[in-house]
């Protein structure tokens, strides 16, 4: 739809296509619901877009990337490469062939701030989740021992949720299931989200896109 809009010059069909990837690569933080920033279920399946308005597979988003790039929707990249970074190596050097038979393959130059953007993901990923490795409690915990305990007994866990993903936007529920104590679970989830709104502000600088204004404050990329 964007290819054949902007081709025939289609403004409907364009601002269709465009709206719809807004949808699932949004500029706001509060809008944008992945596997990934969110715990969602349907018949047991996690879904990774949540979106009537657009079917796409995990991989798609390497086409979301060059397509943002070819058609200066700059406004997309940021969370679109934050979804690549949660693909596999094997997705992100070879991408995927459509239907039509294209070949969708992250450029050199787009691999290269893929690969960087991860990275410092990473870093804030372990930082996110320090509390969990070093196994302490809030400074006001009424039962520190118990909520030690649990945290130690989480610690495997978050070690290989880390190892899979960098996925600095999770969701905080994990932190609830816990089982810590409620002074705890307050503490540290509002930490979790102060980090994670820390994280989206940062994400054109950590995927390098330059100077762009992030977060935008209207979807076509442009100020309101």
């Amino acid at each position: 739809m964007l290819r054949l809009g902007t081709k025939y010059q289609i403004e409907c069909l364009r601002d269709d296509a465009v709206r719809r990837l807004g949808a699932c690569f949004p500029s706001q933080l509060d809008t944008f619901t992945t596997l990934y920033t969110s715990e969602l279920f349907k018949k047991g399946l996690v879904l990774r877009y949540p979106h009537d308005v657009i079917v796409l597979k995990q991989n798609h988003v390497v086409a979301v990337v060059e397509l943002a790039q070819t058609f200066d929707l700059h406004h997309l990249l940021p969370s679109a490469l934050y979804m690549c970074a949660q693909l596999s190596i094997d997705m992100k050097l070879n991408g995927y062939r459509d239907r039509d038979g294209r070949n969708w393959v992250l450029s050199k130059s787009t691999l290269k701030r893929c690969l960087a953007g991860e990275a410092k993901l990473r870093l804030e990923t372990r930082e996110q989740e320090k509390f969990v490795m070093l196994g302490e409690s809030s400074p006001d915990c009424p039962r520190s021992s118990s909520c030690e305990r649990r945290l130690a007994s989480t610690r495997r866990h978050r070690l290989r949720a880390m190892q899979e993903t960098p996925n600095a936007l999770s969701g905080s529920k994990w932190i609830e299931d816990i089982g810590l104590c409620e002074m705890c679970c307050t503490y540290f989830v509002q930490k979790h989200v102060g980090h994670q709104l820390k994280v989206w502000k940062n994400l054109a600088k950590y995927f390098e896109l330059g100077d762009m204004e992030w977060p935008v404050s209207s979807q076509d990329g442009g100020a309101a």
